[in-house]
Formats: structure tokens, sequence, C-alpha cells
């Protein structure tokens, strides 16, 4: 017999379906406590922790806020690392109108080629300095102690760095003449050297491979024209080689955080090698009074050089290097020791511990004033006198000069006998 299906009551039936509905409630409401069933469970504790941060190379942090004006801001660039540095030296400068012709060309001038044989005897110095005799006032006609702008360009591109303009010569064409002179020092980044503005001292301070380099100038006097246009100088621009107020302003200088000072006394007489006892009298005084190092001009020869050991304030012994005449960079002289000059490099170098300069001794380069006739027209050019690439081009007789002028230099500077 077939066996037939079981049979369930409509009561059991209502209790199954029930059941079954409990189940999947409890499921539903288990599911939703426990959070997805494929999530993995993690302990509460990393849960809330935060991710590590992770280092990143300086370039690609972002930038520091900048704090809001007025408050502290925090130190962030180091001091540089004080080492030794070099200094290149040369003497005056002069534009006469046999210069600017030669320079002169359609409507503007160019001083370049005069310089073409000095090679990197300035431009390679930390630091290169000369005198300039002369103004640079485009507003007033050129004449002796005034020369073009344009002048200014060729010295900055032979890498001269700053000017001593305290000379006899700094207000012959008056106050503006200064003026506009020093608006063409700014424009072209040359620091003036010997002229008082405001309660300043009369120069500079540059910092050089973390040294701080005070360069001081000073002038025996003004010329007539000068004086009478200014009423002898009123407003008191130009600074007199007066051993109180040199005094004064070195210190000054070292109040102020030079830790080397270089004076360039515009002194001595014009065309004599020897060295009057009062300029060497005035040297001394600048010695104790605290200048490292002195570069004078003015003489337009070339002069001895003399290490001086004095006694300062503090009781303590220094030495302090003098050039007393760098004689000229660039004249129309023909005189034999006019057109014979020289660029001195010294290296220096400021000990702490013992706080004082040490200059290393000069390697002296002398130079030439060059002039031949070129297409029926006088070519100018300054050389060095003991370069032979610097001497290509001039012929016999300026070279035989040139030798002649790097003797006469040797000798001045240092005794030497000529032969």
């Amino acid at each position: 017999m077939a066996r037939k299906g079981a049979r369930f009551s409509r009561g059991t039936l209502l209790a199954l379906i029930a059941a079954v509905a409990v189940l999947l409630l409890s499921a539903v409401f288990l599911w939703m406590v426990s959070g997805s069933p494929t999530a993995p469970v993690r302990p509460a504790a990393e849960e809330t922790a935060e991710p590590a941060a992770t280092a990143q190379p300086a370039a690609d942090r972002p930038e520091t806020p900048t704090p809001p004006a007025g408050s502290p801001q925090p130190e962030t660039t180091a001091l540089p690392q004080r080492a030794g540095f070099t200094l290149a030296a040369a003497g005056t400068l002069n534009v006469p109108r046999s210069i600017r012709e030669f320079a002169q060309g359609a409507g503007h001038y160019d001083f370049s080629t005069l310089f073409l044989g000095l090679g990197a005897s300035l431009s390679d110095a930390d630091l290169s300095v000369a005198t300039l005799e002369t103004l640079t006032d485009a507003t007033q006609p050129y004449d002796a102690v005034n020369a073009p702008p344009e002048f200014l360009d060729a010295l900055r591109a032979l890498g001269l760095d700053a000017l001593c303009l305290g000379s006899e010569h700094a207000l012959d064409k008056g106050y503006e003449g200064l003026d506009h002179t020093l608006s063409e020092f700014v424009s072209r980044g040359i620091d003036a050297v010997g002229v008082r503005r405001g309660g300043d001292f009369p120069g500079t301070m540059i910092g050089i491979r973390g040294n701080r380099v005070a360069l001081l100038g000073y002038t025996y006097g003004l010329d007539e024209e000068g004086a009478s246009r200014t009423d002898r100088d009123s407003r008191g621009l130009i600074p007199l080689l007066e051993q109180e107020r040199i005094a004064a302003d070195i210190a000054a200088a070292r109040a102020a955080g030079a830790e080397i000072v270089i004076v360039m006394p515009h002194w001595g007489i014009k065309n004599r090698t020897d060295v009057p006892e009062s300029v060497r009298t005035l040297a001394v005084q600048m010695a104790q009074a605290g200048a490292d190092l002195i570069l004078g001009a003015h003489a337009n020869v070339v002069s001895e050089i003399e290490r001086l050991e004095v006694q300062r304030a503090d009781g303590r012994t220094y030495e302090t290097l003098v050039c007393y005449s760098l004689g000229s960079l660039l004249t129309d002289s023909r005189a034999v020791e006019n057109s014979a000059g020289v660029i001195l490099r010294f290296s220096l170098e400021y000990d702490g511990e013992m706080r004082r300069a040490l200059i290393g001794e000069p390697e002296a380069v002398p130079v030439y004033i060059a002039r031949q006739e070129e297409e029926s027209r006088p070519f100018w050019r300054i050389v060095e006198a003991e370069n032979e690439a610097s001497l290509t081009g001039l012929t016999a007789a300026e070279r035989s000069a040139a030798a002649q002028a790097a003797l006469q230099v040797r000798a001045a500077l240092y005794g030497e006998d000529l032969p």
C-alpha cells in the first residue's frame, strides 16, 4: 500500500511559522550589532589610535605659516662661518680729456677697452677698492674733474666694489655734483668711501666671508673751486685728515661691529716717492686708533710699504700694514713715475680669539698705462707690466716702458735697486 505524506494541523502550522519568524528577526538583530560579517574586528585600542606621522624630506615639508605682525620671529638663519678673504687695492683714477675722447663713440662712451689688459687682478678678489679723483655728474659739462657715468660701468665690470671719493676734487662741482655722483654709485652697486652722510662714519661696512670690514676715507683738504662753491663745505660732507675725528670714527666703526678697519687717506705730495714725516706721523696715529690696513693715494706715484707695531688703548700691541701710495691706475700723464702703478693683493683674516686682524704679505701686480698710435689716433690701455699675455699688441717701445715700470714699482715698494 502506498505510504501517504504526513499532515499537520492548523495550530501546528501556525506555531512553525512563528518560530521561523523569530529565528529570522534574531539573525537580523545579530548582524546589525556585529556589523558586516566580512569586516575584520580590531581591538578598541587599534580603533582609536592615530596613524604614526611620517617624516618628510625638508624640501617637501610645507612652509611654516608666517606669524602675525609684531610677534617674535624665530631665528632661522645661521651666522656665516668666518673665513679668510682676499682684498685687491689699486691707485687713483683720473679721466682727462684725452681719455674721454678715446672712449667717445656715436652718442655714448665706452671705457671698457681701457682695462682689457688687467685680467682678473681685481675681479677675482673678494673685495676690490680704488680711489676716484673725479665726479660722474651727467647734468654738468665733462672736464678733468667730471667724467661720464659710463666710466663707472667699466669700473664695475673690472671688479671694483668700493671707490674712495674723499679727495680735493670731491666738491668741485658743488653739492649737486657729489649728490648725482653718489646716485650713480647706488644704481651700480658701488660703495662710496670718504663721504660723511648724516652722523655716519665716512665710509661703509661690508660683510665678507663672515668678517665685518669697515672702509673709511679722508682727504687733506679741498680745491679752491670746491671750497668756494660750498662755503668750504659748510655741510661737512668731506672728512678731513683730523687725527681726533679719525680716532672717533674708528671707535664708532668698532662699536658698530667692525672687526677689520681699512682707512683710505688722500695725503702726501704730488709726484714725490719719499714719504713726508707728517704722513708717517699720521699713519702711526691711525694705527694706534685701530686701523688695521692703510691704503694711501694722491701722490700719483708708488711709495713704500711698511708694517707698524703700535700699542692701542687696550694696552696690547698690534700690527698695521701701511701702503703710503699705490700710484695711478689711470692718467694721461706720460711721466715715467706716473704711468707706473700697482695693484696690491692681500689675504686678510680676523682671529676672534686674539681679537686682531691678520694680514699676509701683499702680492704686487705692477701695472703700466700704455699709450700708442693706432689708426692715427691715440690708443690707451692699462696692462699688467709683468704679464706677457697682457702686453700682446703693444709696440716694442711700449713693452720696454712696461718692463721699466715694473722695475720702478718694485724699487718703490721694497727698496730694490734699479739696474
